[in-house]
């Protein structure tokens, strides 16, 4: 699920869904998504064979430096 898909379900701006997500949750939106691709990925990096880059990418990471941080 992409920002832009959030904010159409939401029906709401930009800033107020930020506002009201954050409120809500403690957490930005983005860092709430990078937060469940990284559990995405620790999952996968448990139960696979799969090369981080092919990993990092499967979960929509930017690439597989994300997940050495």
């Amino acid at each position: 699920m992409s920002l832009n898909d959030m904010l159409d379900t939401a029906h709401m701006s930009r800033t107020n869904f930020f506002r009201v997500f954050t409120k809500k949750y403690k957490v930005t939106p983005l860092e709430y998504m990078l937060q469940i691709r990284l559990q995405e990925a620790a999952s996968l990096l448990r139960s696979s064979e799969m090369s981080v880059i092919h990993l990092a990418l499967e979960v929509a990471l930017s690439g597989g430096n994300v997940l050495a941080r």
